[in-house]
């Protein structure tokens, strides 16, 4: 199947909330969505408003936007390019699957779907039913920082979500190291070079300061 030069609205906004929800942070080890950890996920108070954060898809290298608005029970409000999608979803491994609630689009609206999402080579492939559109994600170029303790630093300051490398790992330019979120925003941090890692400074959970070093890499 040909993949479109463009997705649908729904497509771009199941592709952005898939790559939250079949997130490792999001997943237990039995593949089954961890409520608990989706909060982690989202900026805000749970008691007091409804959390946020933003997924950043490019389509020919065009930047898209989505908010996502966990609402409750499962429910999310997606908005991006002055378009609001309201859905129902849940997730299992590489798996999401639910329910348009409210759309503008008639011939969505109140429909079920599924997909799967292939996070591959900085690329999010979205697999539906009747179509496959392939996003390119966004890269933060993570610099040296001496000549003694080369390595990835933090652009800014964020939280760190997720860490993909442990002590002694080898890696190679553009590995995926770890995700920043910063600015409700998640960054991937690559490598900038091959190497060995020598030492992870910072755990998921951890929050960190602008120019830190993140990974130590030889």
């Amino acid at each position: 199947m040909k993949a479109p030069e463009v997705p649908q609205f729904h497509t771009l906004c199941v592709g952005a909330l898939g790559r939250v929800l079949t997130s490792p942070s999001c997943n237990n080890s039995n593949n089954h969505i961890n409520n608990n950890n989706i909060w982690s996920q989202f900026n805000g108070f749970r008691l007091n408003s409804n959390l946020t954060m933003k997924e950043t898809l490019l389509i020919n290298e065009s930047k898209n936007v989505v908010d996502i608005e966990c609402l409750r029970n499962n429910q999310y409000k997606l908005t991006a390019n002055g378009e609001e999608l309201i859905v129902y979803a849940t997730a299992n491994g590489k798996q999401i699957s639910g329910r348009i609630l409210e759309t503008k689009n008639p011939l969505v609206s109140g429909k079920k779907f599924s997909a799967t999402i292939v996070n591959h080579n900085n690329k999010l492939v979205v697999f539906t039913d009747n179509d496959r559109f392939e996003f390119d994600l966004p890269e933060l170029d993570a610099g040296n920082v001496s000549s003694v303790a080369d390595g990835s630093k933090s652009p800014m300051p964020g939280k760190v979500i997720e860490v993909y490398v442990n002590n002694g790992d080898s890696v190679k330019t553009g590995d995926l190291l770890c995700i920043l979120e910063a600015m409700k925003m998640r960054h991937e941090i690559r490598s900038a070079k091959d190497g060995t890692v020598q030492e992870v400074l910072y755990n998921a959970g951890d929050f960190v300061e602008s120019d830190q070093l993140l990974v130590e890499i030889s």
